[in-house]
């Protein structure tokens, strides 16, 4: 029986997720992560405002995480974030793998989907503890392949490309570092050195984060 690439990945998604959720509730490490413990503190407060909302000023994409615990705080006395964390945790695995199905061969997607099972004991615990999202933020680098392999260089790539790197960042400060690796990869590809287009849609998101922090008190007074 053959299977399809996106059965293939389903059942690594899945398989995934479950190893997760039980070495989850075997350790419950979020007992042992005061970072995660301090957030879900504070947002069983209740408060809707920036400075309860956001984890660290150069984590946005942390808002992100709140508001799924806070949602699933409506539903469930169980700790929050944690199933916030398996939850983004399960959909950033299934765009890696989905990915790596369209760019890559059969091969390489039943590699790195057994490497996903398993991992390492240190990358588990991510799965099941919020205090940051440089685990999460290992999407990125995988859109960022996909839209080399998808988009051919043109002006509407370059504001494709831009847009991606300034939410990238606005998520997490980590992913910086793929925009130098986009600069090395257009100048590679088109002997140019400067995507002009790209860098002002960067520029515009990136000043529209800046603007927001800012303006929002994060509670860190920086």
């Amino acid at each position: 029986m053959r299977f399809s690439n996106i059965q293939i990945v389903i059942v690594f998604t899945v398989l995934g997720t479950i190893i997760r959720w039980i070495y989850g509730i075997y350790f419950t490490i979020w007992h042992q992560a005061p970072d995660h413990m301090a957030w879900e503190l504070i947002l069983r407060e209740g408060a809707w405002n920036y400075a309860q909302l956001i984890h660290y000023p150069h984590e946005g994409g942390s808002i992100l995480v709140s508001l799924i615990s806070r949602c699933i705080g409506q539903f469930s006395d169980y700790n929050s974030l944690a199933i916030s964390a398996l939850i983004l945790d399960s959909t950033s695995r299934f765009i890696q793998l989905w990915i790596i199905s369209k760019v890559f061969s059969n091969k390489i997607l039943w590699a790195f989907g057994t490497w996903t099972l398993f991992a390492t004991p240190m990358i588990l615990k991510w799965s099941m503890v919020n205090f940051g999202l440089h685990h999460i933020s290992s999407v990125f680098p995988f859109l960022f392949i996909y839209f080399i392999y998808a988009l051919p260089h043109s002006k509407k790539s370059q504001w494709i490309f831009g847009t991606f790197l300034g939410l990238s960042v606005w998520f997490s400060y980590i992913n910086l570092v793929l925009i130098p690796v986009y600069l090395i990869y257009y100048f590679l590809t088109t002997k140019k050195y400067f995507p002009f287009r790209a860098i002002l849609g960067l520029t515009i998101v990136l000043g529209t984060h800046l603007f927001t922090r800012v303006i929002s008190d994060s509670g860190f007074h920086l």
